[in-house]
């Protein structure tokens, strides 16, 4: 119940982007961190984010660290949230890191809904195409049957087919739907699972279209991620750390491990990731760019904005063949379906009139 409980209160990536602006707008008007907690905590109406606002301000008046006190609360602050945090404790620009960290949020807030949009879509119509199946199945086909009955007239094959495909879809019902809750299932407790879970990135990357999506967005948060960082101070290896935990694909995950390898062995980071073959070439560019002139942290910076532009063009071109390929597809089942049903139908009028 606890687990339940906690999964309910988890706050939202728009509740943590209102609370860090607010935290960004107190301390940048001059107010101290301890009230500036009290007063964005005493805001919000989310319990785990008011919780953690009062126990780190409790933290800071005992003379704690406040990095050290946000590890404690990981539904509220991230890993990218906390090395910002680090790396700004230091050197007196928390007012920065907060106004990053809620950027960073509404990006992740904006990303999901439209992976949101983009997964309902599809559903709504397989389901649009089930339920029309089962309704005509229920009312219409019925009526014919009945109707061939009374008349002494054997059914079309197409409405027999028909009135048992509508049959089996609501009959079977309960037990897809428990099936595809166990395949849910099954599937989660697989992700967990090191292995399979990079074994099945790495094939989703190989998929057409799909992949360049994906791998545009994973580069786009590596290098809006590194070049957060990078930009206040925290150490490559530190920074490559951090930077794994939002690729969102466990296959590249694991290539910038290899990356971190190479580095500790004296590779640049430039080389190191084109020697992956991972990334989006831009990151090898600006990162070669960067080592030389020495502002790393900008460019990776401006090249996560162009990838995120990028990714954001590779998921519209997926949509763009999806949803005319999904509407195609529900239009010919309706059409198939009507004339399965109207044109049996006009033929057993034609054999009664004879």
């Amino acid at each position: 119940w606890t687990r339940l409980l906690g999964a309910f209160q988890r706050p939202t990536s728009e509740e943590i982007a209102i609370f860090a602006h607010q935290l960004a707008a107190l301390l940048s008007a001059g107010l101290p961190l301890l009230r500036s907690l009290e007063l964005a905590g005493g805001q919000t109406r989310n319990r785990a984010i008011s919780t953690a606002a009062i126990c780190l301000a409790d933290d800071v008046a005992a003379g704690g660290s406040l990095h050290r006190g946000c590890e404690r609360f990981p539904q509220v602050f991230d890993e990218v949230s906390l090395g910002l945090l680090q790396a700004s404790e230091a050197d007196g620009s928390l007012a920065e890191a907060f106004a990053q960290i809620a950027a960073d949020r509404e990006r992740a807030a904006a990303d999901r809904r439209e992976l949101l949009s983009a997964v309902v879509y599809p559903t709504v119509c397989l389901g649009l195409a089930v339920f029309m199946t089962v309704w005509l199945g229920s009312t219409f086909v019925p009526q014919i049957v009945d109707l061939s009955a009374s008349l002494g007239v054997e059914a079309p094959q197409a409405v027999r087919v028909f009135t048992v495909l509508s049959e089996t879809l609501a009959s079977c019902f309960p037990w897809v739907a428990v099936s595809f809750a166990l395949a849910l299932g099954g599937w989660h407790q697989a992700r967990l699972n090191e292995r399979w879970r990079e074994a099945t990135d790495r094939l989703l990357l190989r998929l057409p279209l799909v992949g360049s999506a994906i791998r545009a967005g994973a580069t786009a948060r590596l290098m809006r991620t590194f070049g957060s960082l990078y930009e206040r101070g925290l150490p490559i290896l530190a920074t490559l750390e951090v930077t794994r935990s939002v690729l969102g694909n466990q296959h590249l995950a694991s290539a910038l491990d290899e990356v971190a390898e190479q580095i500790r062995a004296g590779v640049s980071l430039a080389r190191a990731l084109d020697q992956t073959g991972e990334f989006n070439p831009l990151a090898v560019s600006m990162a070669e760019i960067g080592e030389a002139s020495g502002s790393m942290g900008e460019l990776f910076l401006r090249g996560g904005v162009a990838c995120r532009e990028q990714a954001r063009l590779a998921r519209q071109r997926v949509m763009s063949i999806l949803r005319p390929l999904l509407l195609g597809t529900v239009g010919a089942a309706v059409a198939g379906l009507l004339a399965a049903i109207y044109i049996p139908l006009v033929e057993l009028v034609s054999r009664v009139g004879m």
